[in-house]
Parts: structure tokens; C-alpha cells; sequence
């Protein structure tokens, strides 16, 4: 389980969401991502249900995945 506080804390769900976070377990922090230029104005939105609440070994982990895709 994660509690998010500042920013991260403030984002609105959405399927079609225009920010992507992944958890960053050596640091022990979330970290978000923007999928796309993000215009002055436009609302950001999270998929709160992206991922899964196994529980995963960090050591197995690749935390770069993201930006290798």
C-alpha cells in the first residue's frame, strides 16, 4: 500500500489518462510520467487501476521499463 502526498496526491482517474506512474521502490517513491505534451490548462488524469497489488520482489524488478517502451 502507498500514500501519495503533493502533487500525485491531486490527480483525477481516467482510462484514457495523459500521466503514467510507476512505483520507484529504491528510492521509495512514485513517480509520474507525462505519455504526452501536457498543454497549460489540461486537467492531468491517472489510471488508478493501472498495474497490480502483488507483491513483487524489487530485486527482480526492471525499473526502466517505461522509458524502454
Amino acid at each position: 500500500m502507498a500514500v501519495v502526498f503533493g502533487f500525485g496526491g491531486l490527480y483525477n482517474h481516467s482510462s484514457d489518462a495523459n500521466i503514467y506512474f510507476h512505483r520507484d521502490y529504491r528510492n521509495k517513491q512514485m513517480v509520474f510520467t507525462a505519455t504526452a505534451d501536457i498543454a497549460a490548462g489540461e486537467a492531468c488524469f491517472v489510471n488508478y487501476y493501472q498495474g497490480s497489488d502483488e507483491e513483487v520482489d524489487p530485486a527482480n524488478l526492471d525499473f526502466n521499463a517505461y522509458e524502454k517502451a
